[in-house]
């Protein structure tokens, strides 16, 4: 007598199959995604230092560079600063330096950040600004300056001259960037101290 065998899955065999198969896919799946959006939000977070790490290499320079200039006073508060610095305008056949007025302020209404600058060869006059957008999305930005307390320094958020006749460059500034939540809805605030050595242009003899 010669016997059938089918050799084709049942309806269980493939139910199970399927089933296994879904288990392994929404697993893989899973992990894909959570893999991304680790990668995204470490983008993120490199972007983010990256733009910081510019803005500090940048307004650190043009504080460090600080000068006192006879006749225009320096103006040091909690939103912004505005002061006399020495900025590289060389060209490719003559090396050259020069003396400008650079202005950091808080835009709160657009949350930027912008620095201004001001060249010598119109007087400093601040109706003839340049001005750029340095940072965005930001929640608030506020500077603290340094005074000296015996072997320590005490931080304000204004500098205020002993001597009003006098301009005097502040000891160190601290600066502070707070940027807007994001989706995890957690604070991220930078800060950065910055000395200055002294120095005085355009006195007269």
């Amino acid at each position: 007598m010669k016997r059938n065998f089918n050799t084709g899955f049942t309806f269980i065999e493939l139910l199970i199959a399927l089933t296994i198969f879904s288990i392994i896919a929404a697993s893989i799946y899973y992990t894909l995604n959570a893999g991304i959006k680790v990668w995204q939000r470490g983008n993120i977070l490199i972007g983010e230092n990256q733009r910081m790490r510019i803005f500090f290499d940048a307004i650190s320079k043009d504080i460090r560079n600080a000068i006192s200039f006879s006749g225009i006073p320096s103006e040091w508060t909690e939103e912004s600063v505005s002061f006399h610095t020495i900025i590289d305008v060389s060209s490719a056949t003559k090396p050259h330096r020069e003396p400008v007025r650079r202005i950091y302020y808080f835009d709160d209404k657009k949350g930027e950040l912008k620095r201004a600058r001001v060249i010598q060869k119109e007087g400093f006059d601040e109706k003839y600004v340049d001005e750029e957008v340095l940072l965005d999305n930001l929640e608030d930005v506020g500077f603290e300056y340094a005074y000296e307390s015996g072997e320590e320094y005490e931080w304000k958020d204004e500098w205020e001259f002993e001597d009003e006749d006098e301009d005097i460059i502040p000891r160190g500034v601290k600066i502070k960037v707070k940027l807007k939540n994001g989706a995890e809805d957690k604070e991220k605030t930078f800060e950065k101290i910055v000395f200055i050595p002294i120095s005085k242009l355009g006195e007269e003899e």
